[in-house]
C-alpha cells in the first residue's frame, strides 16, 4: 500500500523540509482538535505559507524567466489534486455523519439543504454548519487562492511588469497592507480569520519564502538567523496573546505576525539539507486527506472512549486510516488524469 507513497517521495522534486513542515502543521491541527494542543490550529497559518511556497514558486520562476504562463495547465494540477479527495469527502463524509449523528447530533449532519456552501467552496463566507466540517474553510481560502494567483501572474505578465524589483516591492506591499486591511475589517464588525480577502497574505508570504530561496544563495549564517527569528516572532506573538487576550491583537495582528514567523522558518527549512524521516514522510504524503478526514469521527471517538489517551489513539488512528485509504484510492488516481488531460489539450 506505501509503494506508491515511497516512489512519490524518493522524487527528486520533493523537499524534505518541507515535507518536515508539512508533517508537523497536520500533528498540531489534529492535537488542536483533540484538545491537546492549544495554539495547535496554527498548523493552518503554516499550511497556507506552504501552499504559497509551492504553488506559487514555480509561477514566480516562470514569470521571472520570460516562460508562458499556461493557465490550463496550471488549473488542471490543481484540479486533479484538491477536487476528487474534496468530494469524496463530501460525498462518503456526508454519508457517513447521517449514518453516525442523525438521531444524536442532527447538527453535525451535512444536510442537503447545507451542503452548497461546501460544494461551491463558500462555506467561509456563508457560516461554517456542521462543526465535523467547519474546518473545510481554510480548503475554501486555499482554492480562491488557486483561482487569483495566476490571473494576477498572468496580468503582470501581460503589462511586463516583471521585474525582479517591481515583484519584490509588488508582493511585500501586498502582504503588509493585509494588516490594515483586517483593521478596518475589524473596525466594522467584519470577519477577519476564515475569510479569503482577510488571508491572503498567509500564502503571500509563501511566495515571498519561494522568492528568497530560489532566488538568493544563503549561507548558513543567514539561514540560522531566518529560523532564529521566525521562532522568536512566532513565541512573541503567542506570548502577547496569552497576556492580554485583545480581540484586536487576535482579529488584526495575531494571523499577520504568524505568517510572517512561518516564512522566515520556511526559507531555513527550504534551503538546508534535511535529513529524512520516514515516518513524519508519510504523514506529509498523507496530510491533505488526513485534514479533510480527521475530525469526522471526533465527536463518536470522545462520546465512545473519553478524552485520554485511549481516544486521541484510536481518533488518530481512524482519521490515518481513512487518510491512506482515500489517497491511495482517489487522490493518486486523480493525479493521474492529469496525462490524459495534457495529451487532450
Amino acid at each position: 500500500m506505501f509503494q506508491k507513497a515511497k516512489i512519490e517521495l524518493n522524487s527528486t522534486s520533493r523537499i524534505s523540509g518541507i515535507d518536515f513542515l508539512r508533517a508537523v502543521a497536520i500533528i498540531s491541527v489534529v492535537l488542536f482538535h483533540f484538545g491537546y494542543l492549544p495554539y495547535g490550529y496554527l498548523g493552518v497559518d503554516l499550511f497556507f505559507v506552504i501552499s504559497g511556497f509551492l504553488v506559487g514558486g514555480p509561477l514566480l520562476q516562470a514569470l521571472l524567466s520570460g516562460k508562458k504562463i499556461s493557465l490550463t495547465n496550471f488549473y488542471i494540477k490543481r484540479i486533479t489534486k484538491i477536487l476528487p479527495s474534496y468530494f469524496s469527502f463530501l460525498i462518503a463524509g456526508g454519508f457517513l455523519s447521517y449514518y453516525f449523528y442523525r438521531e444524536t447530533s442532527a447538527d453535525l449532519v451535512l444536510w442537503s439543504s447545507n451542503v452548497w456552501k461546501y460544494l461551491l467552496f463558500l462555506v467561509n463566507y456563508q457560516g461554517q454548519g456542521s462543526y465535523i466540517f467547519a474546518h473545510l474553510w481554510s480548503v475554501c481560502i486555499e482554492e480562491h487562492f488557486y483561482i487569483l494567483l495566476p490571473l494576477v501572474f498572468l496580468g503582470l505578465c501581460r503589462t511586463k511588469m516583471t521585474s525582479r524589483k517591481f515583484l519584490f516591492y509588488f508582493f511585500t506591499f501586498s502582504v503588509m497592507a493585509m494588516s490594515f486591511f483586517r483593521y478596518w475589517l475589524y473596525l466594522h464588525g467584519k470577519k477577519t480569520i476564515v475569510t479569503t480577502h482577510s488571508r491572503l497574505d498567509s500564502l503571500g508570504w509563501g511566495i515571498a519564502a519561494a522568492f528568497i530561496v530560489n532566488d538568493i544563495v544563503l549561507n548558513k549564517s543567514i539561514r540560522l538567523c531566518a529560523i532564529f527569528f521566525g521562532i522568536i516572532i512566532l513565541a512573541t506573538t503567542i506570548f502577547i496573546d496569552l497576556k492580554f487576550q485583545s480581540p484586536l491583537f487576535k482579529n488584526v495582528f495575531f494571523h499577520g505576525l504568524s505568517p510572517i514567523a512561518f516564512f522566515l522558518i520556511i526559507i531555513y527549512f527550504a534551503s538546508s539539507n534535511i535529513p529524512k524521516i520516514a515516518w513524519l514522510q508519510l504523514i506529509a504524503f498523507y496530510s491533505y486527506n488526513l485534514y479533510l478526514w480527521h475530525m469526522l469521527f471526533l465527536p463518536l471517538v470522545k462520546s465512545t472512549f473519553g478524552s485520554g489517551f485511549i481516544g486521541f489513539v484510536t481518533y488518530a488512528f481512524a482519521g490515518m486510516l481513512l487518510a491512506i485509504l482515500f489517497t491511495e484510492m482517489i487522490e493518486l488516481p486523480g493525479l493521474k488524469l492529469r496525462k490524459y488531460f495534457k495529451d487532450l489539450s
